[in-house]
Parts: structure tokens; C-alpha cells; sequence
């Protein structure tokens, strides 16, 4: 009789335990104030991510929670804002007080080459990547630019047509 509750003690309190931990982790937004999806306590949002397509998703979510929502990409709370003004000010204006990017998707920041990307660049490898890129991308710069893009666009899209005369190229969503 003791063996079986011991046994079920020992089964039961882990349990307990992880249910709890996996409930105040999914709190994040709640406790901040900040709306978006319930999230699954063992999958967070992936299955409607995944099942009814990323944009979909994303789509419906903002359709429903406005401007700024948060969803759980398995376990790793996501804010998606798509604010301007916010944005400008995150960007442009306050980017100092905004390095280390956080976890966006396990897998990318432990590949050799993603990882190195600036949306998964910490403090130090960050503040010179945005230094570099925010040289490349004034106005000015864009503006010269823009005849540039504009033909290679054209040409990407030439190629596209062939490809579909040819019947070689699908879209796919």
C-alpha cells in the first residue's frame, strides 16, 4: 500500500509541477497586459500557427487583437507589432535601449550561420551590425537605389513568366 502512493507521489508531484511551470509561462502577456490567443499548456500556439499557415494565423490574430499582440511560438513568447509609430520609435529613435533580440526560433540561433544574423545578435555583435547596416540604408542611399532594384525586380520577373510559359514554375502559399 505505501509502495503504491510512493509510486504515485512520484509520478503525481512532477506532473503538478510541470503543469504549473508550463501555466505561468504562458502568463507572459496576460500579466503584462498585453492581448493575443490562448495558448495550448503544451504547445502554445503552434498547432493553429502551423495548421491554418503562418500568414492566416497572423492574420485572424491581428484581425482580433489590433496593432500589438503577443503569441507563443511553442514556448518562446512572441510580440508582433505592427504599430509605426511604434516601430520609429523602437527603431529610429530609441534603438539603443533595444539590443539583444531575444530567442525568435530555437533552431536559427544555434545554426552556425543564422545564428550570427542581427535578429539574433547580442549586445556587443549587435550594436555593430546596426551601426553598419543603419550607414547603408539612409534615404539618400535607398533613393539612388531604387532604379537598381526596380530592374532587377523586372528581371526576376521575367524570369518567373518563362518559367511559368514553360509550365516549369508553381506558386504554392
Amino acid at each position: 500500500m505505501y509502495l503504491l502512493a510512493i509510486l504515485c507521489t512520484l509520478i503525481v508531484v512532477p506532473v503538478v509541477i510541470l503543469v504549473r511551470w508550463r501555466k505561468k509561462t504562458f502568463e507572459y502577456f496576460k500579466n503584462i497586459g498585453i492581448p493575443g490567443p490562448e495558448p495550448n499548456i503544451f504547445w502554445g500556439n503552434l498547432l493553429e500557427y502551423h495548421r491554418n499557415g503562418r500568414d492566416n494565423a497572423l492574420k485572424r490574430w491581428y484581425d482580433k487583437y489590433g496593432k500589438v499582440f503577443g503569441f507563443y511560438n511553442g514556448d518562446v513568447p512572441t510580440l508582433v507589432v505592427s504599430d509605426i509609430d511604434f516601430l520609429n520609435y523602437v527603431f529610429v529613435e530609441n534603438f539603443k535601449n533595444f539590443v539583444d533580440r531575444g530567442i525568435t526560433m530555437r533552431s536559427d540561433q544555434e545554426h552556425s550561420f543564422l545564428g550570427q544574423a542581427i535578429v539574433h545578435a547580442k549586445e556587443p555583435q549587435w550594436r555593430i551590425l546596426r551601426s553598419i547596416t543603419s550607414k547603408e540604408f539612409t534615404p539618400y542611399k535607398l533613393r539612388r537605389m531604387m532604379p537598381h532594384l526596380v530592374e532587377q525586380g523586372d528581371i526576376f520577373m521575367d524570369v518567373l513568366d518563362k518559367l511559368a510559359d514553360e509550365g516549369r514554375a508553381g506558386v504554392n502559399e
